[in-house]
């Protein structure tokens, strides 16, 4: 009933870091933290519908048992959760077992609804491994499933995470971009895709021996534990980030130069047609303003991040004879 919803206590499930149960904002009871009862819960609380059968929750954690004294195990959890928790959070309906989502906050769904959102507000939910440093006896089932969860939710927050990492390069925050490629790579180690992030934004932002050290130490790492060096397209990277060649895209040294006043959201948007190109679409940039707007410097700096990223950078300038030929810089580079 409205009421019997409206009785039940908040139930703070927190499954990323440390495992945590609150209840309106206090210390669950030992009845509630005990691990099989623990464990009843968050896995109630990410089944599908939140609602599993009997049969299914006995073999999930008590199937060392026989079916008699594991169902009196289930019933015994769930009269005590029932007890710390209300009479109402955990529902029976035939042969099935439910958690009530009345007054129920979870991380991990909040997490989902925030990626499915887009919303940079999921990376504040990644305190750590799913259920970090728990582990359940003699229940090989959930234990599996635990580890299954893990990797998927592992695989989402990489991808996340490297999404919004490239997201802020764009807008040339750099030492977020590195943040985040960071929080990747605490994630899954081995992801060469959250190394080159990282170093490209220490090399945009003018830091090459920063750069050179997250290869290093990126290398080293998966040689150790995989038995592998890193990719071609990282090497890459980190020659030419060690060559330095790349700066040379630019006209003029724009590395120690702040960003235009006023100029973040053009920047940004010339900085996201170069990305697309350099993803595979077709993108043509154009930009047009009055003298000493900027447009020198965002192309500079447009040049420099296509450069990085390996593409071949040609430059050309207009004869002052040549003013009346209509895309005579344009022949000029298709001509060289």
């Amino acid at each position: 009933s409205m009421a019997a919803a409206e009785a039940l206590p908040k139930l703070e499930l927190i499954c990323f870091g440390a495992p945590l149960v609150r209840i309106d904002g206090g210390e669950a009871p030992a009845d509630v933290l005990w691990r099989k009862h623990h464990a009843l819960l968050v896995y109630l609380a990410l089944s599908p519908g939140r609602e599993r059968s009997r049969d299914h929750l006995m073999g999930t954690l008590w199937p060392d048992k026989p079916q008699d004294k594991a169902r009196h195990s289930l019933n015994e959890a769930v009269r005590r959760l029932r007890t710390g928790l209300g009479s109402g959070r955990l529902l029976s309906h035939g042969d099935t077992i439910g958690l009530a989502s009345e007054a129920l906050d979870l991380d991990v769904a909040k997490f989902l609804e925030c990626v499915a959102e887009g919303s940079e507000s999921a990376i504040e939910y990644l305190r750590g491994d799913f259920l970090e440093g728990f582990s359940v006896d003699d229940a090989e089932a959930f234990e599996s499933w635990m580890s299954s969860e893990r990797e998927r939710l592992h695989s989402l927050a990489t991808s996340f995470l490297l999404e919004q990492g490239e997201k802020r390069l764009v807008f040339s925050q750099f030492t977020e971009a590195l943040t985040v490629a960071k929080q990747a790579l605490h994630l899954n180690p081995f992801v060469e895709p959250a190394a080159n992030l990282a170093m490209r934004a220490l090399a945009l932002s003018g830091d090459a021996t920063g750069a050179l050290a997250v290869y290093h130490e990126f290398a080293a790492r998966i040689r150790k534990e995989i038995g592998e060096g890193p990719g071609k397209e990282l090497e890459a990277l980190y020659n030419r980030v060690r060559n330095g060649r790349w700066q040379s895209a630019a006209t003029s040294r724009t590395l120690d130069v702040p960003p235009l006043v006023g100029r973040s959201a053009i920047s940004a948007e010339a900085f996201g047609i170069v990305e697309d190109a350099l993803g595979g679409r077709a993108s043509t940039l154009v930009i047009v303003s009055d003298p000493g707007m900027g447009k020198t410097r965002i192309l500079n700096d447009c040049a420099r991040r296509a450069a990085i990223s390996g593409a071949v950078v040609s430059t050309a300038r207009p004869l002052v004879s040549d003013h009346d030929a209509r895309w005579s810089s344009l022949g000029l580079v298709v001509g060289g």
